[in-house]
């Protein structure tokens, strides 16, 4: 059994139906604080950091398949039978991968927000994860320092502090909280495709949103993401970019209420 550091939501005393949201790359459970304090009011809602992220485990093995074995196991530590999962760019490819392979009879929905069951160039995010490697932690004075080192190879304010979010200073001095060399050395393992080999799911209703500003989504994804998932809708956020939930918040929450059980 693997623990995963897991945020819990729900009113005092109430059970209510369950789900699970996944971060995506970079990020950690609470990235979905907000929505999950307004759903609590009629569900009980977990937020996992997933392995190699937030406060949860560091492993080598940073696969889709372990990804997607970790959210059976967490399933399994909460006693749930049956739960809708939810989850955004890399947190939506496990969600994918966790449908396909243990969600056929525990799966009540699945919502899958801003990417598409195929291969992404891993260019954009080696750039990062190579400029973060080249910060020298031991010489770091604050996390502004780290900013301003970082502005010439990420040139976005918006992603610098997001990922500096994850930069710690502990009583050892300056650390990263996610696992960087795993991040950097496996990086094509989650810009790959998920595997396949259990498809096709068609156990429950499947929503992917996607933002009408990003890139993440094309139209054409639809034939692969209806191989895969036969049932499943594609709808847009408008004015949202791939972090549909930061940019639309309120466009997400009232598509995902709607959906939900």
């Amino acid at each position: 059994m693997t623990d995963l550091h897991t945020l819990e939501y729900r009113k005092v005393g109430e059970q209510g139906p369950a789900l699970i949201c996944l971060h995506g790359l970079y990020g950690y459970g609470r990235n979905w604080n907000s929505l999950a304090r307004q759903l609590s009011k009629n569900y009980q809602v977990f937020l996992p950091d997933l392995r190699n992220h937030g406060k949860s485990f560091h492993d080598s093995d940073w696969t889709y398949p372990a990804m997607a074995k970790d959210i059976a196991d967490l399933a399994e530590q909460l006693g749930l039978s049956s739960f809708s999962l939810l989850g955004h760019s890399m947190g939506g490819k496990v969600s994918m991968q966790y449908a396909l392979d243990y969600g056929q009879h525990s799966l009540e929905r699945l919502i899958i927000v801003d990417i598409a069951p195929r291969d992404y160039n891993p260019a954009y995010h080696q750039g990062i994860l190579t400029a973060l490697q080249a910060l020298n932690l031991s010489s770091l004075e604050s996390r502004e320092q780290a900013d301003q080192q970082l502005q010439s190879q990420i040139s976005e304010a918006g992603v610098r502090s997001f990922l500096l979010s994850n930069l710690l200073k502990t009583e050892q001095g300056w650390e990263w909280q996610f696992n960087l060399p795993v991040l950097h050395d496996g990086l094509t393992n989650v810009t790959a495709n998920i595997e396949t080999r259990s498809a096709p799911f068609d156990s429950c209703p499947v929503l992917f949103l996607a933002g009408s500003e990003s890139n993440y989504v094309r139209r054409s994804d639809l034939t692969e993401i209806q191989t895969l998932f036969p049932a499943a809708e594609l709808e847009w956020i408008q004015g949202a970019g791939h972090w549909v939930h930061v940019d639309q918040p309120q466009a997400l929450l009232e598509r995902v209420q709607n959906f939900l059980p």
